[in-house]
């Protein structure tokens, strides 16, 4: 009988243990960099401890969360695995009759130490991560020397309209620093590429942004300092073209404090050549004109950067950042221009020169805290202050000397123009951003933006005539005229947002609500006042399906108010042919944005496929028209109007593939526009589809030796103001290290083949049509020579 009892008790208890081992569960937890910033896109794989067989692989979602669903009772350990970061393994896993829930699992960067020297690993050019693709500038060859704006082109599906604006799938795009938007961003030439630490292009924004990103962000993150002890970087590049740059960085770090400085000099000259043909018919005329521009411009810029940092514990810090950005300019321009009438005879010539130096200081200061609450890295707090100034100063003198058509009769008269246009500009924007976690998947989000920004312009203008005194064989001045007018705007801007996202299961949602209000007020002539309101929603949804693949839908919709230069109704004039103005009684865009990505992560190799369809209404574009002056000269002039509507769908393609020695980057884009308004003429092209293609590839001869390619090919495209045809240009360059590592020497050639002209033509309204070729004259050899040093402590045996 007893043996019986023992029987029975060790089937129960066998069938208890059988039981319990069919029961599931969880394993989660987050991935973090040393610095408690979440690590999206991380790879990872779970083993059995016993037999270190592979049970599952994963992948971390865009809040660096991961979970492992299914698992049986048992020990296990985990690998963590990520681009430019040391492997981390996770031992000691114990699941036993309940879900497990991992502390953070905090990943360093790849660092090899030579002697007392710790040198971190470079990055690859391109990152796609979560919502957004990142282009790292340090791995770029061909960045030395260059600016932010020059960086920009060779960004897969970025470009520049016909006014050199920075777009994202053909609309305008909206430039942030470090995350804030400042008048900084609107002087992207003057940005040293050595400044600067990435560039982020995120193309469908969430509620969390400001309204005026509906076109998508061009995030610039600068550089800042080192973690431990001090690092420093010193270079110079030279170049044809009278291009040269010096650069100077100094990073030092205390036990609670981080400082960084950084000074860069830059010095060009930029020479172009403009060909434009007009027709037009005025007060029921036809009429012809054609000219010739050579235009110089010589800059001079420097860019001062200092900021502090002061660590309340581990995480937490104030900071303190002033920008100090300097640039003096000299410009010359060199038109002919012939009229011609109906019958394409030659009815007058003239022969301008205009001389003339712009000026700017720009001065910013701003302070950031970012408190994160007991170590939760999902609790945190940021506060930013930003206040700018700035007074931008143009002077020119312009000489306007008519050209007889008959070479026998004298010239009888000539004008001269001055004028100056002195700009203040000045901005300050609070910004608070709160997020907290609700539970072990969910958080929420909600923040505040406040700002104000002033700009005053006032105009100086003087004209002299001179006519020909037949007696003296001189020139008298017979009139002189003095003009003066100004420009005062006021804008306010208030907007607040809530955001909630999280996840269940392989799914992720993010979803949110903006408020905005914003007051534009503007005196000239009269004055006037607008206000608008918008209520903005937001939805990012996410799939996960395997650590290979995963897919996102995401839908927004926005605002674009117009800026101050869109406002402006002084007249600014770009030789004695053209001259343009601003509208204030202009209303704002409004865009929405639908967008399905797809992403596929494989060991080498990584691929991007995303469809998108944008719709823009009451878009801000130029509109052209002829008028004749006092003098009854046909005069093209443009103003700013809301113009119609823009639909655009396509798709994006990018990938990184390695194949042996060689890593190769291709992107393409491709879409689909349809333009719609009454004010159009019959001679815009209404419908265009326009590709872009970019290609980069590496080459690694050695570990110290690396040659680079580039080529981008952009077709023709069509906007409001009419179609900028295609053009293509090749780059390459070469980087050595020397010297462990220390010295790097580098060579690049941009526009090798000299290929970057381009035609474009205005034709959007009846009765008018200009072409124009341009030769920009980009071709550019440049050496670059860099020292880097630091006493970045050694590890410890």
């Amino acid at each position: 009988m007893g043996k019986l009892k023992l029987g029975l008790l060790l089937v129960l208890m066998f069938i208890g243990t059988v039981a319990r081992a069919q029961d599931i569960y969880s394993l989660s937890g987050r991935v973090v960099a040393g610095n408690g910033k979440t690590i999206s896109l991380c790879n990872m794989a779970l083993y059995n401890a016993a037999d270190s067989a592979m049970i599952k692989g994963s992948m971390t979602d865009n809040q660096g969360e991961f979970v492992f669903q299914g698992l049986k009772n048992g020990n296990y350990y985990l690998q963590v695995f990520f681009v430019g970061f040391e492997r981390k393994q996770v031992d000691s896993i114990v699941i036993s009759s309940e879900n497990v829930v991992l502390q953070p699992v905090v990943m360093r960067r790849k660092a090899t130490e030579l002697e007392e020297v710790k040198v971190v690993s470079e990055k690859g050019m391109f990152e796609s991560q979560a919502g957004k693709m990142v282009y790292n500038v340090d791995g770029n060859i061909n960045a030395v020397g260059e600016s932010a704006l020059e960086l920009m082109q060779n960004i897969p599906s970025l470009g520049t309209d016909m006014d050199d604006k920075v777009t994202l799938r053909g609309a305008k795009a909206t430039v942030l620093i470090d995350g804030v938007e400042s008048d900084l961003s609107s002087m992207l030439d003057q940005i040293p590429s050595d400044a600067i630490e990435s560039i982020e292009v995120i193309t469908n924004p969430s509620a969390r942004y400001e309204s005026k990103t509906g076109a998508g962000i061009v995030n610039i993150k600068l550089k800042k300092s080192a973690k431990t002890g001090y690092t420093g970087k010193v270079g110079a590049g030279f170049g044809n073209r009278d291009k040269h740059h010096g650069s100077a960085q100094l990073g030092y770090n205390l036990k609670k404090w981080k400082f960084a400085s950084s000074v860069n000099y830059k010095k060009d000259v930029l020479e172009d050549d403009i060909q434009t043909d007009r027709e037009s018919t005025t007060n029921g005329t036809l009429s012809f004109m054609s000219q010739d521009r050579h235009n110089t411009k010589s800059p001079v810029s420097t860019f001062f950067r200092n900021s502090a940092n002061y660590y309340l514990d581990g995480k937490s810090f104030v900071g303190f950042q002033y920008i100090l950005q300097d640039k003096s300019q000299q410009n010359r321009s060199e038109y002919l221009t012939e009229h011609f009438n109906s019958d394409h005879e030659l009815t007058s010539k003239s022969s301008t020169s205009r001389d003339g130096k712009d000026h700017n200081q720009f001065h910013q200061f701003s302070t950031d805290f970012h408190k994160i609450f007991n170590g939760d890295d999902q609790h945190l707090l940021d506060l930013n202050l930003l206040y700018s100034f700035n007074k931008p100063l143009n002077e020119y003198d312009q000489l306007n000397e008519p050209i007889t058509v008959d070479q026998g009769l004298p010239v009888t008269k000539y004008t001269t123009d001055s004028k100056n246009y002195s700009n203040q500009v000045r901005l300050l924007k609070f910004k608070a951003d709160y997020s907290r976690a609700i539970s072990t998947k969910w958080k929420v989000e909600t923040g505040l933006l406040l700002s104000m920004d002033h700009y005053v312009q006032d105009l100086i203008s003087i004209r002299s005539i001179y006519l020909r005194n037949d007696s003296t064989d001189q020139f008298d001045e017979t009139s002189y005229e003095i003009k003066s007018s100004s420009f005062d705007y006021h804008g306010y801007a208030a907007s607040t947002y809530g955001l909630v996202s999280g996840g269940f299961g392989k799914y992720r949602l993010s979803a949110g609500l903006r408020f905005e209000m914003s007051v534009n007020e503007a005196t000239s002539d009269e004055s006037t006042s607008k206000a608008f309101y918008k209520l903005i929603p937001s939805i990012h949804f996410k799939q996960v399906k395997s650590n290979i693949y995963n897919w996102e839908f995401s839908y927004t919709s926005r605002i674009l108010p117009p800026t101050a230069n869109q406002l402006n109704p002084i007249s600014l004039s770009w030789g004695e042919y053209f001259k343009s103005t601003g509208n204030p009684k202009l209303s704002p865009e409004v865009f929405s944005q639908a967008e399905f990505a797809n992403h596929w992560v494989f060991s080498k190799t990584n691929y991007s496929l995303t469809f998108f369809a944008k719709n823009r209404s009451d878009i801000i574009g130029r509109w052209y028209t002829v008028v004749q002056d006092e003098e009854n000269k046909d005069v093209t002039y443009s103003t700013f109007e809301n113009l119609g509507g823009v639909l655009s769908f396509g798709a994006d393609a990018n990938a990184m593939m390695g194949a042996g020695k060689f890593v190769f980057r291709p992107a393409f884009s491709a879409f689909f526009s349809r333009i719609s308004g009454e004010k159009f003429g019959p001679d815009l092209d209404r419908h265009e589809l326009s590709t872009s293609a970019k290609l980069t590839g590496d080459y690694k001869i050695n570990k110290d030796l690396t040659v680079q390619f580039s080529g981008r090919y952009n077709s023709p495209f069509i906007s409001e103001d009419g179609k900028r045809f295609g053009y293509y240009s090749v780059d390459a360059g070469f980087k050595a290290n020397m010297y462990k590592r220390k010295l790097a020497l580098s060579l690049k050639v941009v526009d090798a083949f000299d290929t970057m002209e381009y035609d474009k033509i205005v034709n959007q309204r009846l009765n008018y049509t200009s072409t124009s070729h341009v030769d920009p004259h980009n071709f550019l050899v440049y050496f670059d020579l860099s020292y880097k040093f630091n006493s970045l402590i050694k590890k410890k045996s």
